[in-house]
């Protein structure tokens, strides 16, 4: 499908060497580029990286134009037999912020050690943009 081809170019030119970035940080996501939510892709697989007996990403299904649904999973242990939280952000396609929003929540989850605590007894399930055919849609596009 051309769309996955796309998102694979994309995403593979966020993570590129040529774009001089070796590790993805939350500070390096740009919040007004047309591929925001390629970089936030590009985060979510560099904390899978980076805590690999803490965080797993998920592909939880397939948009209208073929887009991923991508999720993150957060969990210290339990084998899924503790409770969850669930969050999803980007559900309408004009609702920027709550991407960007959930973002942070992952950084601070996952990267602030201080806050162990939260996940300790946990399991998250997160999906930053529940709609990304319209997020991006009118990221690169005027709809106002």
């Amino acid at each position: 499908m051309v769309t996955k081809t796309i998102d694979s170019a994309i995403l593979s030119h966020v993570l590129s060497p040529k774009t001089n970035v070796n590790r993805v940080s939350v500070s390096q996501i740009n919040l007004i580029a047309d591929d925001h939510c390629f970089q936030i892709v590009a985060y979510t697989k560099q904390l899978e990286k980076d805590y690999p007996n803490l965080v797993k990403t998920l592909t939880i299904g397939q948009t209208y134009e073929g887009r991923s649904i991508n999720a993150v999973q957060i969990s210290s242990g339990g084998n899924g037999k503790r409770p969850a939280v669930y969050i999803e952000g980007g559900i309408h396609a004009r609702e920027w912020i709550a991407p960007s929003t959930i973002t942070y929540l992952l950084n601070q989850l996952v990267e602030n050690a201080t806050n162990a605590n939260m996940y300790a007894n946990l399991d998250w399930l997160i999906v930053p943009v529940t709609n990304p055919d319209g997020y991006t849609y009118t990221r690169s596009n005027v709809c106002i």
